[in-house]
């Protein structure tokens, strides 16, 4: 069996007996060598192994403390004991920051004592070295998280300077595009109306077909500018309350002429008594133009296309529906189709090409307004495609708002309640203050108009940035109010009603907003 190494400093012979007389009484297999000085222990260190130090602080060359801590700058691996004639807790603990691993008062010496001594010792030795490989470990890891950190910092400095360099390009591109399609759709408009003389009726079918195309085009500038909103999170939604038989007949007109130039029947059927919705209607009304776009693209000459509107009663909703009579979409396609750059192949030859961007778009339009798109479809019968949108009412809205804060921030949102009034002496004034009001919130917010000059405002924020909300609400209203020239906007009060964890107390938050549009309802009679 390989013997333990064994170093002793000690000068005085007598103390050096002591201790070997109890070397040999245990059980430790072992060599001694004994020195007098510290300059030959450290030449004994240079030369030889050793496992175990017992050194005296009273050396002929090197007296205290600063024996511990040149022995254990010439080595790191070694159990060092400390022998000493005195009892002082001070230099014991100097030894042990010093790098010793324990500390005996000569008179105690015994087998025992030493070979306690010399066993704990070591166990600590093995423990302190176990300690440094997982400190060295953990600042190898923390160095190597903070060059990490510097290396994503730089590369999201670089995406971003790429992001916003596309964005830029995607609204300069699409803003030169659109220029010269608005020249030429005039153009064609002034031709066909006969401005710069007779035209003949093939003529004029000719430039309707050429002002269809150019709106196509639009559309799909739309589409672009919309995904770029979309990854730059600027995408934004003005909801509001509005009538979705409004909505659709504004839009129509243009899309009877659309369908017309192809041979397409293009019928609409809106059920009498819609309730009102609370959306944005340019959104929405982007999502009816989509839908009815494709359905028209995709529906053969002499086919029927059929827009309807009608109330879900059961779901406090109104959902639009666009059925055409053409291919159908097969099982596999309907699960891609609202994919980003998917587009299905149905074998007809489509003139009016796109990038498979429009029904993407749609949907995220159509979970803006928190609602929801589906299709149903049957090969070689034709395909409808629905989607609704909440009526208006706070609870019903607010219901779905809170399901979507949940799904989007994995049930971490916080939403404020919060009280705007203002003291509007016209009505035209107090509808450019709800204009203000929905104009300037984010997306995730939602402002209801309670009438009397009050709106009620849940803005996606905890508690503390309550604050700031309604210091940059101010801030925007004094820096509207410089460039308006029909006057100030009316100063708008705010008041903080609660905040609230959606996850946590959702059913609260409702609550809240059920009894203040009860109330605000109660006082407007």
């Amino acid at each position: 069996m390989k013997k333990t190494q064994i170093l002793l400093i000690e000068d005085d012979d007598g103390d050096a007996m002591l201790v070997r007389r109890a070397l040999r009484g245990s059980s430790i297999l072992h060599e001694l060598t004994w020195v007098t000085s510290l300059v030959d222990a450290l030449d004994h260190l240079h030369e030889h192994s050793v496992s175990i130090i017992l050194t005296d602080l009273g050396l002929p060359d090197c007296s205290g403390i600063d024996a511990v801590a040149k022995l254990r700058a010439a080595t790191k691996d070694t159990t060092i004991i400390v022998l000493s004639g005195l009892e002082n807790s001070a230099t014991q603990l100097q030894a042990l920051d010093q790098g010793a691993q324990d500390y005996m008062i000569k008179p105690e010496i015994s087998t025992f004592t030493l070979e306690r001594a010399i066993e704990h010792g070591t166990h600590r030795l093995k423990n302190e070295r176990k300690v440094r490989r997982l400190l060295d470990a953990v600042n190898n890891q923390k160095l190597e998280l903070q060059r990490q950190a510097k290396l994503l910092d730089k590369k999201n400095r670089r995406l971003r300077r790429l992001c916003k360099t596309a964005q830029q390009c995607i609204n300069n591109v699409s803003h030169d595009f659109r220029t010269p399609l608005t020249v030429v759709k005039e153009y064609a408009s002034l031709i066909a109306d006969g401005v710069v003389g007779d035209v003949q009726p093939e003529q004029i079918r000719m430039l309707q077909v050429i002002g269809d195309r150019v709106d196509d085009l639009n559309n799909m500038v739309d589409d672009m500018l919309d995904v770029s909103r979309q990854n730059s999170g600027l995408l934004c939604a003005n909801r509001l309350a509005c009538h979705a038989d409004t909505l659709l007949s504004r839009l129509i007109t243009g899309l009877h002429q659309k369908a017309l130039l192809r041979g397409i029947t293009l019928q609409v059927k809106i059920d009498e008594d819609l309730p009102g919705v609370f959306c944005d209607p340019e959104k929405v009304g982007r999502v009816v133009m989509n839908l009815i776009t494709n359905a028209i693209k995709f529906t053969q000459p002499g086919g029927t296309v059929i827009v309807r509107a009608e109330a879900c009663q059961a779901n406090n909703e109104v959902r639009i529906s666009v059925s055409d009579d053409g291919p159908g979409i097969s099982p596999d396609d309907c699960q891609l189709i609202f994919k980003r750059f998917e587009q299905v192949k149905n074998g007809l030859q489509n003139t009016a090409k796109g990038f498979g961007l429009g029904l993407s778009i749609a949907k995220e339009l159509v979970a803006l307004n928190l609602g929801t798109i589906s299709l149903q479809s049957v090969l070689g019968e034709g395909s409808t495609f629905s989607f609704t949108i909440p009526v208006n009412d706070p609870i019903v809205v607010s219901r779905l708002y809170i399901q979507r804060l949940n799904a989007i921030s994995r049930n971490r949102a916080h939403v404020s309640l919060l009280m705007g009034k203002c003291d509007a002496p016209t009505a035209k004034e107090e509808r450019e203050v709800g204009d203000f009001l929905v104009g300037i919130h984010h997306s995730r917010d939602l402002v209801f108009d309670l009438g009397e000059g009050k709106w009620l405002l849940l803005v996606c924020a905890n508690r503390n940035r309550v604050d700031q909300v309604i210091g940059r609400a101010q801030r925007e209203r004094d820096s509207v109010n410089r460039n308006r020239p029909s006057g100030p906007l009316p100063a708008i009060e705010f008041e903080h009603i609660g905040s609230f964890h959606t996850k946590t107390a959702g059913d609260s938050l409702l609550d809240a907003i059920g009894a203040i549009a009860c109330r605000s309802e109660a006082e407007n009679v």
